[in-house]
């Protein structure tokens, strides 16, 4: 395969030469990590212990088979990031030793299975995304023309991203918020930021040079230990924490730099019909409840194959002469998702390895989950400069979007 990708470029190389006169470049990666992925077999086994003191009816041996049963297996995801379970101190043995006691935000489970109240849980999303933006621009840093603060999973106002810009008197720098679109939520931002240089370029404003753009998932915050249907035990097995940053740069300014990126090609985005009761993210008094339905991965399998044939055409590429060339990028949903697309495609295991590596390691991070696969990606250099990569995400709605970028080095 990777012969293949290394011989690619010519066609299309000549196609975006000719038809793309201003091209923008995903750059400058930066994940945040706070407390180290926790083995999913331990996490399985806490959360099984926190759901029988909250279920006063149910034998604890009871609630662990149901949790195994339905939850996803070790096999499947290795380790999540889990930020409820407190701080880590440097001398603490905590991987192998999670105790029920390190659970932020739960004060008693037997007496209080619900947990803290949304308000409070929004709170501790504040203190923790503090901490990941004192992280993500170090005290000198320079601002960026703009912030794109993405998350589907904490909200207040002023957000934590204006509160940065406000201490820093970073007057010259604009904050927006892309907000609860869940897994796809990477991919409107990146029209946003496209938007704004484009805008920029034309006149409309001042010319810019960076966009930033930072992930905010803290999925874990809204752990339910009350419901244990099987889409509830699903989501408390599923989803781990993102955080991550990333810059958007015209071509001419990235090219200043010495270090790799992704050109952005191409962004599509559609709204499968008769499909809005499929996947719901609501908020509930004590936190946000994820419900996905079973028949997501078979509406998906209906579906990809027009929604990436059409996505393809738009940068001159015919899916079943090209499809070899491209590696994919799928959001990994649930276990199923890349299985599904994988199959319904035809694609080769190389060619969403990315993806399920980054299910394995980190699990379904929402909207932070492609920009870690971009990530490996871009670092990797197995993957030479001129690979196309075809990006695909789910959200509410039920939402498809998609994009294809084009490796590259300045």
């Amino acid at each position: 395969m990777l012969e293949t990708l290394k011989d690619v470029v010519a066609k299309e190389n000549k196609f975006l030469e000719q038809n793309k006169k201003f091209t923008p470049v995903l750059a400058n990666f930066v994940p945040i990590i706070l407390t180290p992925p926790l083995p999913q077999q331990n996490l399985l086994d806490t959360f099984a212990e926190l759901a029988a003191l909250a279920n006063h009816s149910l034998e604890a041996n009871e609630v662990k088979e149901k949790i195994y049963h339905y939850g996803v297996s070790p096999k499947t995801i290795q380790n999540r990031q889990v930020n409820i379970l407190g701080y880590l101190q440097e001398n603490k043995e905590f991987l192998n030793n999670i105790s029920i006691d390190d659970i932020a935000i739960f004060d008693s489970p037997k007496t209080k299975p619900e947990g803290k109240n949304l308000a409070e849980r929004m709170q501790f999303f504040g203190k923790i995304v503090d901490e990941i933006l004192a992280k993500a621009y170090s005290f000198n840093a320079l601002p960026p023309d703009d912030i794109i603060h993405v998350s589907c999973s904490g909200y207040l106002a002023p957000s934590p991203v204006e509160k940065l810009v406000s201490t820093r008197h970073w007057v010259n720098t604009t904050v927006t918020h892309s907000y609860h679109m869940g897994c796809y939520g990477s991919l409107p931002a990146l029209r946003m930021a496209t938007g704004f240089l484009a805008a920029s370029q034309l006149g409309l404003s001042k010319a810019k040079s960076q966009i930033d753009i930072i992930h905010t998932e803290f999925l874990t915050l809204h752990l339910n230990l009350v419901n244990l249907t099987p889409r509830d035990i699903l989501a408390m097995t599923l989803f781990g924490d993102g955080f991550i940053k990333y810059s958007l740069y015209p071509k001419e300014i990235f090219q200043m730099q010495n270090t790799y990126g992704l050109e952005i090609l191409a962004l599509k985005e559609t709204i499968i019909p008769n499909t809005l009761a499929e996947m719901l993210w609501n908020l509930s008094s004590h936190n946000f409840e994820m419900i996905l339905s079973k028949k997501i991965p078979f509406i998906i399998r209906d579906n990809i194959l027009p929604f990436v044939e059409s996505l393809m055409l738009e940068v001159g590429l015919d899916f079943a002469k090209d499809k070899e060339k491209i590696l994919f990028a799928i959001h990994p949903g649930g276990p199923k998702i890349i299985e599904f697309i994988q199959r319904s495609l035809k694609l080769n295991p190389e060619q969403v390895a990315f993806s399920q590596e980054i299910l394995s390691n980190f699990g379904n991070m929402s909207s932070a989950t492609l920009p870690y696969i971009w990530e490996k990606i871009v670092a990797s250099n197995e993957i030479p400069v001129g690979t196309l990569i075809l990006s695909i995400a789910f959200g509410p709605g039920l939402t498809a979007a998609g994009a294809i970028m084009r490796k590259t080095i300045s």
